[in-house]
């Protein structure tokens, strides 16, 4: 089991404050408090790992699409006043030897509550579900895998507008 809590301070990045174009200069520094409880178990032919998570963030920073007043449809780095992430995130692997065959499957999930606080809508690009995974048969020193990953839909704008989502997909 794991218990972990912090206070986190972030300045913005030089690209932040100084892309050619698109940098900000007005920016501020981020300051977050992180909350996280979760559990874990491991042995020879499995490993499984599940934690809930909370981030209230002050000033966090994200580059948006929407651009400014000044440059309109430009991506640039502003400032968010309060936003707060919440979520759990699960992993599972899974390992069998057979007659010199070694096959993996890793398995993971995430799901994600970001808010923007003062607007009361979601961050964007932020899925609020997403999982991938990894299947991989290994001889020797050959390999094959397969992967996957499932990622929900997301907000391309601060307003939520339900016209600029970006919708589900699915990769194999």
């Amino acid at each position: 089991m794991r218990i972990n809590g912090s206070k986190n301070y972030r300045v913005p990045t030089y690209n932040d404050l100084f892309w050619p174009g698109q940098g900000n200069l007005n920016l501020v520094p981020e300051t977050a408090e992180q909350e996280e409880v979760g559990v874990g178990y491991e042995s020879e032919k499995m490993t499984f790992d599940v934690g809930i998570y909370s981030i209230k963030t002050n000033n966090k920073i994200i580059w948006t699409p929407s651009g400014d007043s000044e440059r309109p449809g430009v991506w640039v780095p502003i400032n968010v006043a309060e936003t707060s992430n919440r979520g759990l995130e699960s992993t599972l692997e899974l390992k069998r030897d057979f007659k010199g065959i070694r096959l993996n499957a890793i398995l993971n999930y995430s799901y994600t509550l970001a808010k923007d606080l003062r607007l009361d809508k979601f961050l964007i690009f932020v899925p609020k579900h997403l999982f991938n995974g990894n299947l991989s048969i290994t001889k020797n020193r050959w390999s094959l895998s397969l992967q996957t990953l499932y990622n929900d839909e997301v907000y391309s704008t601060q307003d939520n507008d339900s016209d600029s989502k970006v919708s589900i997909f699915f990769l194999l």
